[in-house]
């Protein structure tokens, strides 16, 4: 999973482009690329850090696998899932962005390079704005839901 992280999306992009064309085919392609890894990465090493124990006590209360999934694992990865939504999110949206001032004929990041290369500042900075404020409520969306379905979970403030 590494090996296909490691390559940049945006050296994977023009090759998805070509491949699909400047639709939204390749669009999505690329958001999807952008926001899957951090997203599965993410989910993989929560489940290697699930508590071998928690899973031998389930065991030794008679669950079954799927109970112990649903019970042990899911709760114990939750923090884990909304960590890695809260990078794909904002990497989805990174992409979107690419992929907009350098292949498309509309969308946010299609009005930033228009903007920016007839030397209109105000609408580049009005548009950049706006990316980053939808970036900070998705965020702390996701943060929200972190305090509705994990309450156990403690946020470490950086």
């Amino acid at each position: 999973m590494w090996a296909l992280y490691a390559a940049p999306t945006i050296a994977i992009a023009p090759v998805i482009i070509l491949i699909f064309g400047m639709g939204a085919t390749a669009t999505i392609l690329v958001i999807t690329i952008n926001a899957f890894f951090p997203l599965a990465i993410n989910t993989m090493d929560g489940v290697a850090t699930v508590d071998e124990n928690l899973v031998k006590a389930a065991r030794v209360f008679g669950a079954n696998r799927f109970q112990v999934f649903r019970r042990v694992v899911v709760p114990y990865i939750l923090p884990w899932i909304l960590v890695g939504l809260r990078l794909a999110v904002t990497l989805a949206l990174l992409g979107m962005i690419f992929v907009e001032v350098f292949f498309s004929p509309r969308g946010l990041g299609y009005l930033i390079r228009e903007a920016s290369d007839v030397g209109d500042a105000a609408t580049t900075y009005a548009v950049i704005m706006i990316v980053v404020i939808s970036s900070v409520v998705f965020v702390q969306s996701f943060r929200l839901l972190e305090s509705k379905f994990i309450p156990w979970s403690r946020e470490v403030q950086l």
